[in-house]
């Protein structure tokens, strides 16, 4: 199941770049509109989300591509995981939608979006392992209430 998660995540990541090609350099659809202002901003959400991901990867030693429980893991709930469970989710966040954006293609939006859909399904599926085989995470889930975005979800 994660793999079809993933897999359909990355067909929209690449779809996401062949719209913003068609629509800033071939056949310009709506990226004459956007801005420069806008883009400015979506350069520096950009920069956010490669911040994020210092952080994130600093602070957890654990991280994977893949859905898994590794030997000698642990809760992290320091640095950015204090704020959110899964600060990394976050991080894309910010690099997907800023993207497009920095690149002068707000129709391209629509693609990222459908990426970031393809993570709710493995966000819950994730914590369900979590939950299951990482001791600790249910204390942590009851001190740390936002998986993603602070306040929202």
């Amino acid at each position: 199941m994660d793999a079809l998660f993933l897999f359909l995540a990355g067909f929209f990541f690449i779809i996401m770049f062949i719209v913003t090609a068609f629509d800033v350099c071939r056949y310009q659809w709506i990226a004459p509109l956007v801005v420069p202002l806008f883009k400015y901003l979506g350069f520096a959400a950009f920069v956010c989300s490669l911040l994020i991901y210092m952080l994130v990867m600093k602070e957890n030693s654990f991280l994977s591509r893949i859905v898994e429980i590794q030997e000698q893991q642990r809760v992290i709930s320091t640095g950015p995981y204090a704020f959110v469970r899964h600060p990394m989710y976050l991080g894309n966040v910010f690099f997907v939608l800023s993207l497009p954006i920095a690149l002068g293609s707000i129709i391209a939006l629509v693609p990222a979006l459908l990426f970031l859909i393809c993570f709710i399904p493995r966000i819950l599926f994730e914590e369900r392992i979590l939950i299951q085989e990482l001791k600790g995470y249910k204390e942590y889930m009851r001190k740390v209430k936002y998986r993603i975005i602070p306040r929202i979800w």
